[in-house]
């Protein structure tokens, strides 16, 4: 049998199937081209041998004409390919795809109890709990009471045994995908999918569940946008009758709905989604950061802030504890109510400490019940140098005004303060107050920074010389404190304008026209603005509400000093309650503060503090808080990391922040180079690189450095900014956990999934209701032609046709001498 297939050349087709064969020509002209064709060699072999030997037999020539004609014939007959073709249909199944989510938010547990109920109103059945369709579908999951996302969703295509997969299957092929980004091996890069089994009977459907089932769950990036135009592009031509998506919707990748919308409606591709976990965040809270001031004095309230984020957790309470390394009996615990509406709260803690020395502090959360995440309830520390020494006070003023009797005496009674008077009116015979005596202001820069804290009254400018006026400017730009009080003599501030006084002052002068003339018989209470109201400086009470009513408690003032603004580095502490500055439609400020190189200056823009005194301690804290605030130099840079920890892939963010951005030549500095030290771990050795902080809003001294880090570990940038003060370094450190980023949000995108079901004719479905699939998505098999061609012209048989007809010819025209 196998030589006949060879000489006949039909080895390609059974002919013994019992299918109809016929003879077909695979590259068939025209038949009017063939005919013609056929028509003009016939005829043209005609005239040749009518013109050949005359002696011979008619019959001969006949003969002859006839094997010319039939080489020629099968001449072109071979040119379009004789084939013999096996007639057959076939019978192709429609699909319908399944997709599964395979990244780790899948691996998540809501809970046995987590409600599955798509629509009231829908099919009965829709009703149910992710424990109740585990245990109808007859799994065991790793843990009874918190089974997994992927566990609910394997126990919904195997419910009631799979049932409704297996009644899809006996119809249509079922076709079981699974996607997600595999980060540590780079598969599936793009969130692309990837086939797991074709399920052509469902005889098959244990072997395609099986392998869902052993899938190790890993992808560290979901995209199901990505995932779906992915599947459909896979499957281009074929009949895809629906597609089922298993997945709580959440995207960490930005995708384009429209395009798979338009892709699927096209297609005319329903898909339906099956959502898995909850519609809602887990419950979580976390320490964003902890700060405070970089040095405190001994014995001195120091406050550490600590800053929180929750979800799930609203009008609960939570244990927030402070610990001071070495230190123990300062660590501290607070219960913090977390409210509903507020995503972030503060905790403030306050402390003195009666021993100088660096402080190591740090910040960590008692665990709640249910807490999806607790990596992130402790800080890294945070550093405070506490100083032991008192403050040196100067006080100047011109006349013994109340505003200078009271603090002159409140300074002089506090221990922990040094404090020289100076009274420019008092008599030469008077003899000098204070704890440390003088006659005269100091007249040298060596002499002034012995003292921390200046204040002046409503001082004379003429009591001082040009070089002493630039010996305070100086003095504040080393970093000590100037404290200025307005007077209605007005000798302070505008007595200092055009002097090296005026550049301190956080306010701009306004002219003397412009005050109001006394006598003044009404009065008003200030009021804090929000950054006073948490300003260490005008701070009662720890609680905010009852600092504000504190302040409202106090008595008003009657009059005070109308500025043309505040300087745009001004801190404003504490505004006027109605009067509108015309300058700015803002109220006029009261107190503020504003950084000037290392150090800082105060200005009050009224002399009424001595009103508090009466009955109350008010005025006494108010004045030893803001004294000994002062006297500390500020960081005149500070680069800060906006928070300590971030997950792989999440973007940081680190600030370099001037103190005073008179101190740096902001039109010609724009970028600020770095240093940063990658440590991969504790062991290894650390990768320097240099980054670059730019200055990205011109009415700020504040640069920034925004990147996704690219590995895991801990990071050090430090930053020198070229100051007119001279260069100093500062740093920031946070650290790079393994990617999250599949935690950062993962409650079900309910409203995603509703939108890609509904614009392409699907439907959002439930862990219950698998089995209503085989209704919803009907077959769409077809029939269609599957002929079997084999080519006969290259045949041995076909050879051994065409030798015997030419040799036949050239035998009989040699017989007939047409040779």
């Amino acid at each position: 049998m196998n030589v006949w297939k060879w000489f006949t050349g039909v080895d390609e087709i059974d002919l013994r199937s019992g299918g109809d064969t016929v003879l077909r020509f695979l590259q068939a002209w025209p038949a009017w081209v063939v005919f013609l064709s056929a028509l003009v060699a016939v005829a043209y072999v005609v005239i040749i041998y009518l013109r050949e030997n005359p002696e011979t037999p008619p019959v001969a020539r006949g003969f002859l004409i006839f094997l010319r004609s039939a080489i020629i014939l099968m001449l072109l007959a071979m040119i379009m390919v004789p084939a013999l073709v096996l007639l057959r249909n076939i019978h192709v199944k429609s699909s319908v795809v399944v997709l599964v989510d395979n990244t780790e938010s899948m691996t998540m547990s809501d809970g046995t109890e987590s409600p599955v109920t798509v629509d009231a109103s829908a099919e009965a059945g829709r009703a149910a709990t992710v424990g109740a369709v585990i245990q109808r579908a007859g799994l065991t999951p790793d843990q009874p009471d918190e089974p997994t996302r992927y566990e609910a969703a394997l126990a919904a295509l195997k419910l009631d045994d799979a049932a409704g997969l297996r009644k899809l299957a006996s119809e249509q092929q079922v076709r079981l995908f699974t996607f997600g980004d595999d980060a540590a091996k780079g598969t599936l890069a793009q969130g692309g999918p990837i086939e797991l089994a074709n399920i052509e009977d469902p005889d098959q459907l244990a072997d395609g569940l099986s392998k869902l089932e052993s899938l190790e769950i890993k992808g560290k990036h979901s995209t199901p946008t990505k995932a779906l135009e992915g599947v459909l592009e896979k499957l281009s031509g074929q009949a895809i009758t629906g597609i089922l998506l298993v997945s709580d919707g959440r995207s960490t990748r930005s995708s384009d709905l429209a395009k798979l919308q338009e892709m699927a409606r096209t297609r005319n591709v329903p898909i339906y989604a099956l959502g898995v976990g909850s519609d809602r965040n887990p419950a979580d809270v976390e320490i964003l950061r902890i700060a405070g001031e970089p040095r405190a004095f001994i014995k001195e309230d120091l406050t550490v802030k600590v800053d929180l984020r929750h979800s799930g957790f609203e009008s609960k309470t939570v244990d927030v504890r402070l610990e001071v390394k070495g230190h123990p009996k300062y660590n501290e615990t607070q219960t913090v109510l977390l409210e509903p509406g507020k995503a972030t709260h503060q905790v403030q803690f306050r402390l003195k400490p009666e021993e100088a020395g660096r402080y190591e502090f740090s910040a960590s959360i008692e665990p709640m019940p249910g807490e999806f995440d607790l990596d992130n309830n402790a800080s890294l520390p945070m550093f405070v140098e506490v100083i032991d020494r008192k403050v040196k006070v100067l006080l100047v003023d011109d006349m013994p005004r109340w505003e200078y009797q009271y603090i002159k005496n409140i300074l002089y009674r506090d221990p922990t303060v040094l404090v020289s008077v100076l009274l420019n009116w008092a008599d030469q015979d008077f003899a000098p107050e204070g704890d440390i005596p003088i006659r005269r202001f100091p007249a040298t820069r060596e002499d002034l920074a012995e003292y921390d804290v200046i204040i002046l009254g409503d001082v004379n400018k003429q009591i001082f010389s040009q070089e002493q006026m630039e010996n305070i400017a100086d003095f504040v730009q080393k970093g000590g404190g100037l404290i200025l009080i307005a007077g209605t003599r007005f000798q302070n501030p505008n007595g200092y304008a055009g002097t090296p006084l005026e550049d301190l002052l956080p306010i701009e002068i306004a002219p003397r026209e412009s005050q109001p003339a006394g006598p003044f018989t009404v009065s008003f209470k200030p009021q804090l603005t929000l950054e006073g109201a948490v300003s260490p400086v005008m701070r009662f009470e720890q609680n905010v509400e009852k600092n504000r009513e504190i302040w409202q408690r106090l008595h008003g003032v009657f009059w005070f000093y109308r500025c043309r603004t505040a300087k745009a580095s001004a801190q404003v502490l504490l505004e006027h309650p109605e009067e509108v500055n015309p300058y700015t439609d803002k109220p006029y400020p009261l107190m503020m503060v504003q950084p000037v190189g290392a150090g800082k200056v105060f200005f009050s823009a009224h002399d009424s503090t001595w009103r508090w005194r009466s009955g109350t301690r008010y005025m006494t804290s108010f004045w030893i808080q803001i004294v000994r605030y002062m006297a500390l130099p500020q960081e005149q840079a500070t680069l800060e990391a906006s928070a300590f920890r971030y997950v792989h892939g999440e973007q940081a963010a680190v600030h370099l922040r001037i103190a005073d951005r008179n101190n740096i030549d902001e039109k010609e500095v724009k970028e600020i180079e770095a240093t940063m030290l990658y440590r991969p771990s504790a062991e290894e050795a650390p990768q320097e690189s240099k980054v670059t902080l730019t200055r990205k809003d011109q009415s700020l001294a504040v640069y920034e450095l925004e990147f996704v880090p690219e590995r895991v570990g801990s990071y050090e940038i430090t930053a020198m900014p070229p100051l007119k003060s001279g260069p100093m370094a500062t740093s920031a450190e946070f650290i790079v956990t393994p990617s999250r980023e599949e935690f950062m949000e993962p409650a079900r995108d309910v409203q995603y999934l509703k939108d890609v079901a509904e614009s392409t004719g699907g439907e959002v479905i439930g862990l219950a209701d698998v089995s209503l699939l085989a209704a919803r998505i009907k077959a769409n098999n077809r029939t269609t032609p599957d002929d079997k061609p084999d080519e006969i012209w290259d045949s041995p048989l076909a050879l051994l046709v065409f030798i015997l007809l030419i040799g036949t010819e050239w035998i009989l025209r040699k017989r007939y001498r047409m040779l």
